[in-house]
């Protein structure tokens, strides 16, 4: 057997001091029982770049709040909605997933990537809250729990294929570049 493996990006820096961690370690403890009938383990990868994730694994952006990488979907026409606490959009087969960071709780952390990661794997937009309940309802806090549906749906979609759209770090690297220039340079002087 071998392990299962999450990514986490952070492309513009949106988690501060410890928060990545945190979110890795409830991230983690939230797969565990998804994964544990076909997989020794898993690691929740954490990265300020790119990932690379194999045919079945997952990748969830974390964002800044009203900003969307997820909206850089090659083909996609639809535009983020910022009142949510995150998005998963697809076009074909390829799939993206962020959260947007208002607050510093890794537990709801976690648990915001974990729902759109289900929205990710069963590609299903806002009629997967119906047919779930704990982490798939429609409103997430920090004490929404994992249920036994969450599991067990999960777990039988949890091997299938998908790509995920990795690239979201080039459009992050872009926008670094632009904000470094408007905070970094002033106006020019003239010269006579």
């Amino acid at each position: 057997m071998s392990f299962y493996r999450t990514f986490m990006v952070d492309p513009l820096g949106a988690l501060k001091g410890n928060l990545a961690n945190g979110i890795q370690s409830q991230l983690a403890l939230l797969f565990s029982p998804v994964i544990s009938n076909f997989y020794e383990g898993n690691w929740v990868y954490f990265t300020a770049d790119q990932a690379s994730p194999m045919n079945n694994e997952l990748l969830v952006y974390f964002m800044p709040s009203g900003q969307s990488i997820v909206q850089m979907l090659p083909g996609l026409s639809q535009t983020a909605d910022f009142t949510s606490d995150g998005w998963t959009a697809w076009v074909g087969s390829l799939v993206a997933s962020e959260v947007y960071v208002s607050q510093s709780d890794p537990v709801l952390l976690a648990k915001l990537a974990f729902h759109e990661l289900m929205h990710n794997r069963f590609l299903q937009g806002n009629s997967m809250h119906s047919q779930q309940d704990g982490l798939g309802a429609t409103s997430i806090g920090p004490s929404t729990p994992l249920t036994p549906t969450n599991i067990r749906t999960m777990a039988a979609v949890i091997q299938n294929p998908s790509q995920q759209w990795g690239a979201g770090f080039l459009f992050s690297a872009v926008e670094k570049l632009i904000l470094s220039h408007r905070t970094t340079n002033r106006k020019p002087k003239r010269i006579p």
